[in-house]
């Protein structure tokens, strides 16, 4: 066990020289891939090297792995010692003159990452601004296109898509990136559309994307890349319309994986938990036996939850539409207990949850035959529908109005800028005529006393001359 973890230590040690010795981001570029080929084994060990670093007192590996862990597990908010490894980086985020660039910016990113989930927005969108300021004076654009791609998750999940968009554009289009943030980037930007898209036709054109950077991905060997867009394919599909291919998406991905060597179980089912349609497509296939008993396994508690605080809420309402297709007896009260938890704001985490939750409170009562209640649950749906449809209204009102700020204050300081130029060139001018007149003046004046001092010579010659003359005329006589 000591061998094990002074090993550590020292590859700790190493990765951070290397860092700092090369003066280039290598550190995240080695993380950025380990990531994408298997996210699993990723989090582990990031979780157990900052643990390492801690015990050992490695300051600079404690920053680095601890921020990196926030960052990739910053929304598992069950996920084992983030709260710890958040408590060490905020209480020394700087690290002082010797820290390096690399560890302060993963600090940085991986405390703000964890405020914004925990809705200390204010104080986290400081420390993204922090974050921004460190990378751009390290001139490394490839720790600046870090910052960015934190920045595009968060606005991301903050129905900020167009938003996200933008910078994930901007930043694919530097020569600097390199593959393994390209391919983040453009899981991000995948993210944002399917955000973004409403349209069924556009839902299954994003679908056909998705399913081509998959099998880019998986030719690749980043199969954790690849399941995600795995993931996003089948909920594109759903989103169209076509729960039950969908769920069949999701069922084929999972044993593909499997046969790679990558359990998929977990987040292809948390995925169909996530969405309503995927969770009526598998209780209905239940019926016919053809799911290899997945609604018996969520019925039964032996799902283990992911990381999501808001995983309880979503699985219970898989149980309830599994318990609804097969005409359990005692399914009421737990569609019940379903009502209460979509009538609180701490059970539910955003407008669309609330609203996605309704539609399968009313499916439920429908599949056991509860028509009337389905009817009253139905009318919560569409409440639940309008309150999203003018929350999302007000914030595209509230980005378009800031961008439109952001448009008049440009060209206000435009025009600024144009009127102090000509202010300047007018200024310049007019010192130019000054200058000029006071040489002309000066040469004038230089002239002037030129001529005045010839003047005199020629005045004192000639009165020199003409005394000699009349000396000479008088020594004639």
């Amino acid at each position: 066990m000591l061998s094990t973890v002074i090993c550590l230590m020292l590859l700790l040690g190493a990765a951070a020289s290397k860092a700092d010795s090369e003066g280039s981001p290598a550190w995240y570029v080695d993380r950025r891939e380990a990531l994408l080929r298997n996210a699993p084994q990723e989090v582990n060990h990031a979780r157990q090297a900052f643990q390492a670093a801690q015990r050992a007192g490695n300051a600079e590996a404690l920053r680095l792995w601890g921020g990196w862990y926030l960052r990739i597990c910053a929304r598992r908010t069950l996920e084992p010692g983030l709260n710890e490894a958040y408590d060490a980086l905020d209480s020394d985020l700087s690290g002082g003159a010797s820290a390096s660039a690399e560890s302060r910016l993963s600090a940085l990113l991986g405390t703000a990452a964890y405020d914004l989930v925990s809705q200390r927005t204010a104080k986290g969108f400081e420390r993204l601004r922090a974050a921004r300021e460190l990378a751009s004076r390290t001139q490394q654009p490839n720790l600046q296109i870090e910052v960015v791609l934190t920045s595009a998750l968060e606005n991301i999940l903050n129905a900020q898509a167009a938003v996200a968009s933008a910078e994930l554009v901007d930043a694919m289009q530097q020569p600097s990136i390199n593959a393994f943030q390209l391919i983040e980037a453009r899981t991000l930007l995948a993210n944002a559309a399917l955000y973004a898209t409403a349209t069924s036709d556009d839902l299954r054109r994003v679908a056909e994307r998705y399913r081509e950077a998959k099998v880019d991905l998986i030719g690749q060997g980043l199969l954790s890349a690849a399941l995600e867009y795995g993931l996003l394919e089948a909920s594109a599909t759903a989103r169209s319309g076509n729960g039950k291919e969908g769920l069949r998406l999701l069922l084929v991905l999972e044993e593909d994986f499997a046969r790679r060597g990558l359990d998929a179980s977990a987040p292809v089912t948390y995925r169909i938990a996530r969405s309503a349609d995927l969770s009526l497509a598998l209780a209905l296939e239940e019926q016919q036996g053809s799911t290899r008993g997945l609604c018996k396994k969520v019925v039964a508690g032996q799902i283990a939850l992911p990381g999501d605080p808001n995983s309880g809420v979503i699985f219970e309402r898989l149980a309830v539409l599994c318990r609804a297709a097969a005409r359990d007896p005692d399914v009421v009260q737990a569609i019940k207990a379903l009502e209460n938890s979509a009538s609180l704001p701490a059970e539910v985490a955003s407008a669309a949850g609330e609203e996605s939750l309704w539609n399968s409170i009313s499916t439920a009562y429908s599949l056991i035959g509860a028509y009337q209640d389905a009817y009253r649950s139905a009318l919560q749906f569409r409440r639940a529908s309008l309150k999203r449809i003018g929350l999302a209204n007000d914030a595209a009102r509230a980005e378009i109005e800031a961008k439109y700020q952001v448009t008049v204050q440009r060209k206000e300081n435009e025009l600024l800028r144009t009127k102090q130029a000509a202010e300047t060139q007018r200024w310049w001018a007019v010192l130019g005529i000054l200058g000029c007149a006071l040489l002309a003046l000066a040469v004038a004046s230089f002239v002037l006393r030129t001529q005045i001092r010839q003047r005199r010579r020629l005045s004192e010659l000639a009165g020199n001359l003409e005394r000699a003359n009349d000396d000479l005329s008088n020594a004639n006589k």
